[in-house]
């Protein structure tokens, strides 16, 4: 019956995907947007309950990080059907969707507090890479007196958390040991998200 669910949940996920390129209105596709970031951390709950893990903390704190995304869009969808305006270039939903980033990474360090890694090797890529990400995407933003401060603020912390986030999948591709499956299904994950973000 577990198998049958993640096999279901992947399919519908597909389908939905390929869905969201067919459909003929934005406002439909924004829906169902909607509706697939509301069924990640509903069957992060159910894979919770399903599966009882011994250390069921880090799941519920990467459950929280799927819930981040929920408010954000929900916030997006309050100023633009309720107060009928378009989102500011840095909002609340900004603070929702930012806090995903930090919930992801104490998860994922929580998964490995009882595995050896080697640490300086994250270190030296997230130092290298946030000296890019410093140059190219965060001083731009950093100097421009012609936005508020808030903005600036928001535009930086976006490629900052994704070198954050990138130290930790680092460290998981260095921890020793025997590796489940959904240790590489997390990591095939979280490089989406940064490659997406890049």
């Amino acid at each position: 019956r577990r198998l049958r669910a993640w096999h279901a949940y992947l399919l519908l996920g597909v389908f939905a995907t390929g869905a969201y390129f067919l459909l003929p209105s934005e406002t439909a596709q924004q829906v169902l947007r909607l509706l697939v970031v509301v069924s990640t951390p509903v069957a992060f709950a159910a894979g919770i309950l399903m599966h009882r893990p011994k250390r069921p903390l880090p799941w519920y704190v990467f459950a929280l990080a799927m819930l981040m995304p929920v408010l954000g869009s929900l916030t997006y969808v309050y100023y633009i059907a309720v107060l009928g305006i378009g989102p500011p270039p840095a909002s609340v939903a900004d603070a929702f969707f930012i806090a995903t980033y930090p919930c992801v990474a104490a998860a994922l360090l929580m998964f490995q507090s009882r595995r050896l890694a080697r640490t300086i090797d994250p270190i030296i890529v997230a130092v290298s890479v946030g000296m890019l990400a410093w140059v190219f995407f965060m001083q731009p933003y950093a100097t421009d007196q012609s936005l508020p401060l808030f903005q600036r603020l928001v535009s930086i912390t976006y490629p900052l958390m994704d070198v954050v986030l990138l130290a930790v999948v680092m460290r998981m591709l260095l921890v020793r040991g025997e590796r489940p499956f959904a240790y590489y299904a997390m990591v095939t994950g979280l490089v989406s998200v940064l490659i997406f973000d890049a």
